[in-house]
């Protein structure tokens, strides 16, 4: 089977007289494993391990970072190179590069995301 995941993303900009608007609406996306994981976890200003449940091998995250002060960073490896970096209250759908065991780390104090992980 083919196409079992739909995303769809868009982002409005307005600053001034300068003014943007983009989505992409039911784009169809293939996944080999049949796993997903929700849940919410608390990140630490450490490398901290995002539980992935079931998931074998990660391939789309949709994450929200909940604080409203702090940013927060996803990595592959505890010192891997930066993957995403989602600011106070930002959201993203990514897909992770690499397989490994992936890792979040706060920026000054601990925040609690909200995220959903798709099997590769």
């Amino acid at each position: 089977m083919s196409e079992e995941l739909s995303v769809s993303t868009g982002l409005r900009f307005v600053k001034g007289e300068r003014e943007l608007e983009k989505s992409y609406a039911g784009v169809m996306l293939d996944v080999s494993g049949s796993n997903y994981f929700q849940g919410n976890q608390t990140i630490l200003t450490s490398a901290t391990v995002v539980n992935i449940g079931a998931v074998a091998s990660i391939g789309y995250i949709l994450a929200k970072n909940l604080d409203s002060t702090n940013y927060v960073s996803f990595h592959n490896g505890s010192g891997g190179a930066l993957t995403v970096e989602l600011p106070p209250k930002g959201s993203a759908l990514f897909k992770l590069a690499t397989s490994g065991t992936l890792y979040a780390t706060a920026n000054t104090a601990t925040v609690e995301i909200e995220y959903t992980v798709i099997s590769a």
